[in-house]
């Protein structure tokens, strides 16, 4: 019996950090574009996009996970350029454009899927990502099995938010964005090319959003479901803000999230005397519960959201 509790709680740790990526790498995609003043809602859409073509991919390729990966960032990168496009260039109202790609992306995902793979029996499958076990420190008892035996985008996303939490107020590249997220005409009349910070930031917000959902189908599933994003990129912009916009407490953010859906799981397995239909409804309690907390606390950039026009009287 002592085994199996062990058990337990070491596989609820480790399918916690496994839990924590999605959520983390969509979050971290609104809080670097949103640094630059662009609100990037179209999360559920690129996430399901980004699995879909993840698995086409890899599938038709005979298994190759890194292209399939490789494939849904530059599909996010494409996203990402038209979605500057029309609201940097065109200046076009950045939710409105939010809620159509929302559209577009969750419809062409579903599409691809069924145009490639159509109706079947039995959903064809693809392996998921292998764990990488770290020498020596994945020895360690219970630490080493829940921190050093994970999958490797698991180590990637950590490091990922380190590396943007240095970029953003360790360096001067951070501080132009910053800046651009800021006040943009002041960092327009300091010589700082706004209009290729906002393009730089929307397109690699698309790309973790579309690797997002890529994750989500090789970690998980291993096979794809128009359900499979289950509304993470919509818990993921309550995410940023109960994170303020920086990437270490997203990051912390996110093991709450993460905690919160594997005591779901949990629950569910064993059997508890809640319908499971409240069970599903937890996380998104939750979302409301940290929106309606963080309401009066919310700290976002001051031109989130404004299209800039350099030859406009006033902001």
């Amino acid at each position: 019996m002592e085994y199996d509790i062990y058990t337990i709680i070491i596989s609820s740790f480790k399918y916690l950090l496994m839990l924590l990526v999605p959520y983390a790498l969509t979050s971290l995609g609104i809080m670097i574009s949103g640094r630059a003043g662009i609100f990037n809602i179209t999360a559920e859409g690129m996430m399901l996009l980004g699995a879909s073509v993840t698995f086409l991919v890899t599938y038709y390729t005979g298994g190759n996970q890194v292209l399939g990966l490789l494939t849904c960032l530059a599909v996010g990168a494409l996203f990402g350029l038209a979605f500057g496009y029309l609201t940097i260039t065109l200046k076009l109202n950045q939710f409105i454009v939010g809620i159509t790609f929302f559209i577009l992306t969750s419809s062409l995902g579903s599409l691809l899927y069924k145009v490639f793979i159509g109706v079947t029996l039995t959903p064809p499958r693809v392996a998921v990502l292998p764990e990488i076990n770290i020498p020596l420190l994945s020895q360690i008892p219970a630490i080493g099995e829940i921190l050093f035996k994970q999958n490797i985008m698991v180590y990637l996303t950590i490091i990922l938010a380190i590396l943007f939490h240095y970029l953003l107020f360790k360096t001067m590249l951070g501080l132009n964005i910053r800046s651009v997220g800021e006040n943009p005409r002041a960092a327009d009349v300091l010589g700082i090319n706004v209009f290729l910070v906002k393009y730089v930031t929307v397109i690699i917000g698309m790309m973790l959003m579309s690797l997002s959902g890529g994750y989500l189908l090789l970690a998980f599933t291993g096979t794809f479901t128009e359900y499979i994003v289950s509304g993470r990129g919509w818990i993921a912009i309550a995410l940023t803000l109960f994170g303020k916009w920086s990437p270490i407490p997203i990051l912390l953010g996110s093991l709450i999230f993460s905690g919160i859906e594997v005591t779901v799981y949990q629950l569910q397995t064993m059997g508890v005397a809640i319908p499971y239909q409240f069970l599903l409804m937890i996380p998104y309690i939750a979302t409301m519960i940290i929106l309606i907390w963080v309401y009066k606390r919310a700290e976002v950039p001051q031109a989130l959201g404004k299209p800039y026009d350099r030859e406009a009287i006033e902001e």
